[in-house]
């Protein structure tokens, strides 16, 4: 039998103020994409002199602004760097990250928790701009791409998350697979790595997101 519950007059007025409250700020959040949307097709001049909100493009439209835009070589190459560095950086990062985080899960090797500890100080103290630009000139990737790429191979914090991970897995699956003659290469690509999945698929998320925020 159901209960059916009467609602008192205050929780109708809450919910109604709640949903005007929720509809103000979908709608401050939006309007301003929009409103460049709108700016873009509309029409120079009569933007420059219009004042208030826009809903909908100013007569005449026109996509001048659009093809001015891609005219130019540089936007082209900036999309061409940006997929780039999205795609590389994002790929060299998440596989760095897993190759440290396997090894210093490794019971046999033997300076794991002193490497541990040197990552972990680079969470807290930094050498700063200077030092890191005589280790990109040192290593003579000045004015390329890899002067971007390669100094943010590892995330230090990424790799805290998949080691913790990594320790979670059963180590009698790993003992199986070495009494059958596996290496520790094939231990990570063809066991560790298949059962990291949801670990990697959430650090590639985040990566992801903030090359793109």
């Amino acid at each position: 039998m159901a209960i059916v519950t009467k609602r008192r007059a205050g929780d109708r007025i809450f919910d109604a103020l709640n949903t005007l409250f929720m509809l103000c700020l979908i709608f401050v959040t939006i309007y301003p994409l929009l409103y460049v949307v709108f700016a873009s097709f509309s029409d120079p001049k009569g933007l420059m002199t219009y004042d208030g909100f826009l809903f909908a493009p100013l007569q005449p439209m026109t996509v001048r602004g659009y093809e001015l835009t891609f005219q130019n070589k540089n936007i082209l190459i900036g999309f061409k760097n940006t997929l780039l560095y999205v795609v590389t950086g994002t790929v060299i990062n998440v596989s760095m990250t897993a190759i440290c985080a396997f090894v210093v899960t490794r019971k046999h090797f033997v300076i794991r928790r002193f490497l541990s500890l040197l990552f972990l100080i680079t969470m807290f103290f930094s050498g700063g701009i200077i030092p890191n630009y005589f280790v990109v000139r040192n290593l003579k990737m000045l004015d390329s791409t890899w002067a971007i790429i390669v100094p943010g191979a590892i995330n230090v914090y990424n790799m805290i998350i998949m080691r913790t991970f990594f320790d979670g897995i059963p180590q009698e699956l790993e003992e199986a697979a070495n009494i059958e003659g596996a290496s520790d290469w094939h231990v990570f690509t063809r066991l560790i790595i298949p059962l990291s999945l949801p670990v990697l698929a959430v650090i590639l998320i985040a990566l992801l997101r903030g090359c793109m925020g």
